[in-house]
């Protein structure tokens, strides 16, 4: 919260795991587990009133507001609001060394029970003391984003980062059409840095 002050916007790893995974176990091995992250941003309209923005593209998006594309190819497709913005988040319940444990207490300590429902279904209504479903169209505007499910899923991460950097780009001021580059400039990094991983493994010693 203290380095929030200083640059008005944090993306923090969250998520769950439910299996331990040592390191002699294959690198095929399932831990159950899933990654979300959290965009902490300050409400520039409201003096010590933050917002709480979580990015997910897996397990756990029946939690976020649905609708149906109306877009071609795929006229009807659900598309799942990402994130979820939770609004007049107060610096008080930030400060919740409570919560904090709770949410991360998912990622270090895996367990059967660990999932979305711990943290859709209790920690985030605790964070700004109201149901999920009363944060729905209360959102700034040009905010809300709606994303189509990945069919092939996200274990990487890499699209739940993309979708972080994009709206994090919005909540600073950036314009939707400007942020939307953000896609594309990604993308190139991630060629590049193929690109070079894979003269450097082509060079002989």
């Amino acid at each position: 919260v203290a380095k929030l002050k200083e640059t008005g916007l944090l993306i923090l790893p969250a998520g769950w795991l439910r299996q331990m995974i040592s390191r002699d176990t294959s690198v095929e091995a399932d831990d159950s587990g899933h990654c979300v992250l959290l965009v902490l941003s300050e409400d520039p309209a409201k003096a010590g009133s933050f917002f709480l923005s979580v990015v997910n593209t897996g397990e756990g998006l029946q939690y976020h507001p649905v609708r149906a594309s109306s877009d071609s190819p795929n006229p009807g497709l659900p598309l799942r609001q990402v994130p979820l913005i939770l609004s007049d988040v107060q610096i008080s319940r930030l400060n919740s060394s409570g919560f904090w444990y709770m949410l991360y207490r998912q990622l270090l300590y895996p367990n059967s029970n660990n999932g979305p429902k711990q943290v859709y279904g209790t920690l985030l209504p605790f964070i700004n003391q109201r149901p999920l479903c009363a944060n729905f169209s209360k959102e700034p505007k040009d905010w809300v984003l709606q994303q189509s499910v990945p069919l092939g899923g996200d274990s990487s991460c890499a699209i739940c980062m993309q979708h972080a950097i994009h709206f994090s780009l919005i909540a600073s001021g950036m314009k939707p059409n400007d942020a939307a580059w953000s896609a594309v400039r990604i993308r190139q990094a991630f060629v590049t840095s193929i690109k070079e991983a894979l003269d450097t493994q082509g060079t002989s010693p």
